[in-house]
Order: structure tokens, then sequence, then C-alpha cells
């Protein structure tokens, strides 16, 4: 309420006059006072960018969007609105009509840089709502309605050598920052062009020395109105360091005779697209970087084998490779991959919500949760925000319990910071243990994050470019913007839908034993826990919750108090960690759960909150004592 508090004082103060409302069903768009703020928003966001960075009065980095969260307010007895603060501020204004009806004429005026991309009714621009334009918005209210203010940024890119496809030495692109607040840079889509070159990534500095952001992932925006990315290009080696096979209509690449460390396959040859890298056609080779254009769209088994590679670079355009590409690679560690096609799999939408939070808070106070699917049903992020009155900005990383939880620890060192707290609640199975196995649900997960690669050093894993096989098979034809969400999901990465159990449904044997999964040998986790923890990272070990028919009625005494200390005392052995929970603490009835012993109800996700609450708040007390 304090935020809301705070907004309201700001309206007040910047009242606009309003037109006369319609009663009828469609709104009426009034143009008002604010109309040419939004309009001069565009044009100011490009005019600043190449001095944004240098102006003094820009606050740091940490604080720069501390008002970034999308509010939903609720006006009358009908219409709520959801609006970002950090773009826009809104002012509502209400005539009481017939019965419980109202009439409400929302207004908006942009912060400097941002642009208005329109009202839209129930869903935002971006999931295909109509947009209705002008910064005034007026109707009467008879049903539940949601009204959501769209909003974008700019990112402005520089050809850096290169071209657009127009012949323009630069590219302005809104990205709508209506939900996400670090948005996904345009995948490959031939907007940028330069002969005998290959677009590799995005890059901060025109240089490449800054940070590098593959085609179509998130750079980290900072709350910035508008930021600049250059193209880094790498000049194709010449074809005659290549044998290859010709057919009527392309060109397979069948061996390299040259000397260089770095080899960027061209995107054609006498003309003909390169569509395939051959059988061994770089094995037991000296390359360490393989640059493959986007026309490459199958890699043969051993193309690499036995080689020096460190570094493989391709599009998602490659939809036939395996493992045995990099068989006996000993000093692969870097994958990147460029998008070079919009996404396709829904399944993308609560992972892109997570990262974007996770990306936001790098700088900030935070916790971050890891757990499997329990995570997402299970634990209510924002719900610990504001237990602990905003101190800490709380990721719910709780994916599913079939991605190796080595690969999350490798990945949060990146982002986590001294006294930031990780807080892993591990269920049963061996993935969330350190299996480095990765299979298609990871992939599943970063459709559109890629750039989670940047993170690890993929020479660790094993499975990985099968996996990628068997997830590119299974992705339909059809295509998504980037700037679709889940509206199920909140900023933190939290469920928030309806979740029911049906009543008598649960008859024991529908629930397994959530159990304490064997701790295997595998280390590469233990040392990213390590790290973190030398690094003032306090790691606190957690518990998934358990469903109280089948760890009791079945399981005897296989989770008691005992037994749980018992196993909590395992973990530290093999992790390191202080653990906060006790077992029993987290059994619930099986009324508080779903489909599965991980998904719980949604009144069932706020008790099991409730319990993490209380064990994170006596653990700061201890450590303050």
């Amino acid at each position: 309420m304090s935020l809301l508090k705070k907004g309201l004082a700001v309206f007040f103060a910047v009242l606009m006059c309003v037109l006369a409302v319609s009663c009828g069903e469609e709104p009426v768009e009034t143009s008002g006072s604010t109309e040419s703020t939004s309009g001069s928003t565009e044009t100011t966001s490009t005019e600043t960018t190449a001095s944004s960075q240098e102006d003094p009065i820009v606050p740091p980095v940490e604080d720069i969007d501390s008002d970034n969260v999308l509010l939903s307010e609720k006006h009358g007895e009908y219409l709520t609105v959801k609006y970002n603060p950090h773009y826009c501020t809104v002012h509502v204004e209400e005539k009481q009509g017939l019965g419980s009806s109202s009439t409400i004429t929302v207004s908006v005026e942009m912060k400097p840089g941002y642009a208005f991309d329109g009202f839209s009714e129930n869903k935002a621009i971006a999931n295909g709502s109509k947009s209705y334009n002008k910064t005034s918005y007026s109707k009467t209210y008879t049903a539940e309605t949601t009204l959501w203010v769209n909003c974008s940024m700019t990112y402005v890119y520089h050809a850096n050598g290169g071209k657009t496809a127009s012949g323009e030495e630069t590219y302005t692109d809104k990205a709508d920052v209506t939900f996400y607040k670090n948005p996904n840079t345009m995948w490959e889509n031939g907007t940028f062009v330069r002969d005998g070159y290959v677009l590799t990534e995005y890059n901060t500095a025109p240089d490449g020395t800054g940070t590098g952001i593959s085609l179509g992932s998130r750079p980290y925006v900072g709350g910035k109105s508008s930021i600049d990315l250059y193209c880094i290009w790498e000049k194709e080696t010449d074809a005659s360091d290549f044998t290859y096979d010709k057919s009527a209509n392309a060109v397979t690449i069948t061996g390299y005779t040259g000397v260089g460390d770095t080899v960027v396959v061209p995107a054609k040859i006498e003309g003909l697209p390169v569509t395939a890298i051959g059988m061994s056609a770089f094995a037991k080779s000296s390359v360490k970087k393989i640059v493959l254009p986007s026309s490459v769209t199958t890699v043969k088994p051993q193309a690499f084998g036995k080689s020096s590679l460190e570094t493989l670079v391709m599009t998602d355009k490659v939809i036939d490779i395996e493992d045995s590409v990099i068989s006996a690679c000993q000093n692969f560690q870097n994958l990147r991959i460029n998008a070079a096609k919009a996404p396709t799999n829904p399944g993308y939408l609560e992972s892109n919500t997570k990262f974007d939070y996770l990306l936001w808070a790098k700088n900030r106070k935070k916790i971050v949760y890891v757990s499997g699917s329990s995570g997402q049903f299970s634990f209510v992020a924002s719900e610990v925000e504001a237990a602990l009155d905003g101190e800490y900005a709380v990721v719910n990383l709780g994916t599913n319990a079939n991605i190796s939880g080595s690969l999350w620890m490798e990945m949060l060192k990146s982002f986590m910071n001294k006294d930031d707290v990780l807080l892993w609640a591990p269920e049963d199975g061996s993935y969330l243990y350190g299996n480095t196995k990765i299979n298609d649900r990871f992939w599943r997960s970063n459709e559109c994050n890629y750039d989670i690669l940047r993170y690890i050093n993929i020479g660790n894993y094993s499975g990985v470019l099968s996996a990628y096989k068997t997830y590119q098979s299974g992705l339909s034809e059809s295509n998504r913007s980037y700037a679709i969400f889940n509206e199920s999901v909140n900023n933190n990465g939290d469920l928030f839908n309806a979740r029911v159990s049906e009543p008598g449904k649960f008859m024991g044997d529908n629930y397994r034993l959530n159990q304490f999964a064997p701790i295997t040998d595998e280390y590469l986790m233990a040392d990213q826990l390590y790290e973190m923890m030398e690094n003032g990272v306090r790691f606190y070990i957690g518990s998934s919750p358990k469903v109280a028919e089948v760890a009791y009625d079945k399981a005897k005494t296989y989770h008691t108090p005992e037994s749980f200390a018992a196993y909590m005392d395992k973990l530290v052995q093999k992790y390191g960690g202080t653990p906060i929970a006790k077992g029993e603490d987290h059994v619930f009835e099986a009324k508080y759960f779903a489909d599965s012993a991980w998904h719980m109800t949604a009144e069932g996700a706020h008790l099991n909150t409730q319990v993490v609450i209380a064990d994170l708040k006596a653990q700061f007390a201890k450590e303050a004592e």
C-alpha cells in the first residue's frame, strides 16, 4: 500500500482534464494533455541514446529501477488496471453509474524515454489483445475487466561494419516492457547484412569487449529507457580452405585444410548455400572455434571428433545434430546458440519469466529459491518479498526436477553476490542433486534464453546435443512473439493460477512418497556451491513439501524428525550449507495437493510458503545474535 500511496501523490500532482465519458460497449479514446507527451517519448529515447550512459544524474544501477513492478490496482467493482510505475504515471477518475456500474477514465503520462503502446482489455497487446492508442481511455464497466497499460523501451542496434537490409547503419526497435524487464533482442531475421561475414552476437561495446548477447536472448537493461547494442561480425573463412561436396541445391563441408584457430563456415560456396557439415569434417583438427552460419541445418556424426574445439557458435536452424559431433573433444566448453527463428514452444514462458527476474535482480540483495516443479506449485516468492518488507528481491527458480541442479548452481555463480541467499529445496530424484546429464526439458525451458549457456561450461555435461535434437524434433511450426508472457505467472516466477485437488480423488496410491533421494558421486554441484559460499553467499537447505498420508501412513517412520535431521546432516557433509527446515513442518494433508505430490493447490502453496518464511526469519534472527 505504501507504493500505491506514493503513486497517488504523484497522480494528484499531475491531474489532467478528461473528456466526457461514453456509456457504450466500446471505450472512448480521449487525447487529453498527455498525448503529446507520449508522442514525444519515442523521439527522445532515440535521440538521447548516445549520451544516456554519460548523464551524471543517472542513479546507480542497483537503484535505477527500484519501482519496476507490475501493479494490479482495483477501481470500482469491476475494473483492474495493470501498469508499471517505472514507465508511466497513471491517473484514474471514477464516476458512479446505475447499480454497481461505474464509468472510469484512465489517463497515462509516460516517463521520459519510454513509449506508450496503447491500452488493451483483459490481455496485453503482446498476448493478442486489440490496442487502443489514445492516452486517455473511458468506459462504463458492468463486468470484470482488466485494463493493461502497454509500454516499450528502445533497443538501438548498430550495424557496426555492416548495414541494415535497407542500407542504414542503425536500426531502432521498440522492445515491449509491459511484463518483462529485460526484453529479448531480435533474432536473426535478415535485418543486418554484411557480405563475407557472419553475425555472431550483439555486444554492449562496438569492439566486442562489453557484454555479449546471443541473438534472441536477453541483455541486462538496468532500468534504462534505451540501450545501444552493436553487431559483432566474424569474417568467413575462404572457401579454398575447405573440401566440399555439391548437389544441385546445396553444399556439404567434408573437410578443412586451413591452419587457423578460428573457422567461420561461409553461408555460400559457389553460389550455393552451405547446409551441412559432413561426417568427421573437422575430426582431429587443431581448430579451437567454429562458427556456423544460419544456412547450416545438419551436422553429421563425429564432425568435430577428437579435435581441439573449445567454442561452437551455431543457430537454432541446426536441427540434426547429436553428441557424437563433439566426441572426445576434451577442450570443448562454450556452446553459443543464436536464434534464427521465432520461438515456437509454449513451455518456455515460465522459465523466461524466471530468468528475466533473476537478470533484473543481479545487482540487488536477493533470495533465490531452487527446486523442481514443487517450486512452481508450492512456493510463492512474492509473499516472501512482502513478509521481509521488500529487503530482498525473491526469485522463484523452481522449474523441473529433471533439469540438472549442477547446471542451475553453475549459472547462479554469475548472479549471486555476498550476503545473497540461495535456498535449495530438493525433490526426490537424482537431477536436482547434481546429475550432469542434460535432457530435452532443459532445452524446452530455455528456448527464449539460449544465453543461459554463457554462464556454464557445457563440457561439464553429457547428452547436450542429443537432447537438443530431441527438443528440436518436438517443435511445432507456429511462431510466437518474444513479448508473449504467461498470465498465470507473476514477475517473481510464481504460478498464481487456481490449482484445486479433485474431491475424493486421493486414494493413497495416487501419490508416491517424495523420498530422500540418494546422494550421488556427482561433485560438480558441490564445487559450485562451495565456490559461492567462499564468495559470501548464504546457502540454506530447505525442504520440498510432503504428502502426510504417504509420508506417515505408508512410510510409517520414514519421515520422522530424526530421519529428516540425519538426512540433512548427509547433505551438509556433501554440499555444505545450513539446514533451516524441519521436515515435519513441510508435511501437509493430501487435500492441499493437486495432481501430484509436488503440485500443491493455491492454498497449499500459501501454507508451505508461510513455513518457508518462518524458517528464513528464524535463521536471520539466529545470524543477527
